[in-house]
């Protein structure tokens, strides 16, 4: 017996999907979450409580980890530097950038970018 889908996905409200929705086409380190609630017209407590309840975790633990997961991607897919991927995704430079990313992933940006080149070549 197949459970149904939508006994395997989560349901969420309209609400959480328009906030993804919108860290997705806004993808910024400084986005908030009060922006995002400003935006999509909605409280900012009653969005936070119902994006952690659905999603899981906290929706500035959320808009952090597609930060880096878009680093990991530019840094990987594109010819960009460090300087121009730390600007596109909002950091004040790319020290700080390099700081955030070095504590995630225990390398430099550079250090990850050759390394998976290697793998992946």
């Amino acid at each position: 017996l197949q459970p149904n889908k939508s006994q395997i996905e989560p349901r969420l409200s309209l609400e959480t999907i328009r906030a993804i929705e919108y860290i997705r086409s806004n993808l910024s380190i400084q986005l908030t979450a009060n922006e995002i609630a400003d935006n999509l017209y909605v409280s900012k407590n009653t969005l936070a409580k119902n994006f952690r309840h659905e999603v899981g975790i906290p929706i500035g633990k959320y808009i952090d980890k597609q930060v880096f997961f878009e680093a990991e991607i530019l840094l990987t897919k594109s010819s960009m530097s460090v300087g121009e991927i730390s600007s596109a995704l909002g950091f004040c430079d790319q020290f700080y950038f390099s700081r955030r990313f070095r504590q995630l992933f225990e390398e430099t940006p550079l250090a990850y970018r050759k390394r998976v080149r290697a793998f992946t070549t």
